[in-house]
């Protein structure tokens, strides 16, 4: 609509010329014609400056919404980075807790093993010094130790470590 405003108004300032150029000079007709033909030119001149002013507002207005959706995008490329570094970050936590978790478990392990071997380490002697002595102590029902092997062993026969 804006470009038939204008149109009309290049057409009526043309119209106006070719009229001038019919009318005399200085009479009163070509007097009235020149201040409507200036008032055309100033109604153009106008129109032209809108026609500019829009034209400057939808580029600003457009660069605006550029310049917003390039932030926008920014931001969202940001969310995105600290996501995925929140996600790395609760991975490497998951992880550090299953080594835990797993060590713990073969501390436990180590542990009852270690535990096992030092029961083991005090039954075994134990009950191999039991069963010698009383098959040694069988041997000797009459109360003196007469057999050199028993009176041997028994000098070796203690529970507790050399």
């Amino acid at each position: 609509m804006d470009k038939n405003i204008t149109g009309m108004l290049k057409e009526e300032i043309t119209s106006s010329f070719e009229k001038l150029k019919t009318i005399d000079t200085g009479s009163k007709e070509h007097a009235s014609a020149v201040e409507d033909l200036a008032k055309l030119y100033r109604l153009a001149i106008e129109e032209s400056k809108a026609d500019q002013e829009i034209r400057i507002k939808k580029s600003e207005i457009k660069n605006s919404l550029t310049r917003q959706n390039a932030e926008l995008e920014l931001k969202q490329k940001e969310l995105e980075l600290k996501d995925s570094q929140y996600m790395l970050e609760r991975d490497m936590k998951e992880k550090e807790v299953e080594s835990t978790e797993k060590e713990l478990k073969e501390r436990k392990i180590d542990r009852y093993v270690k535990m096992g071997l030092a029961i083991a380490e005090l039954i075994l002697p134990l009950t191999f010094y039991a069963y010698w002595m009383k098959r040694g102590l069988k041997f000797e029902e009459t109360g003196t130790f007469t057999s050199t092997t028993f009176r041997g062993l028994f000098g070796h026969f203690r529970p507790t470590k050399k």
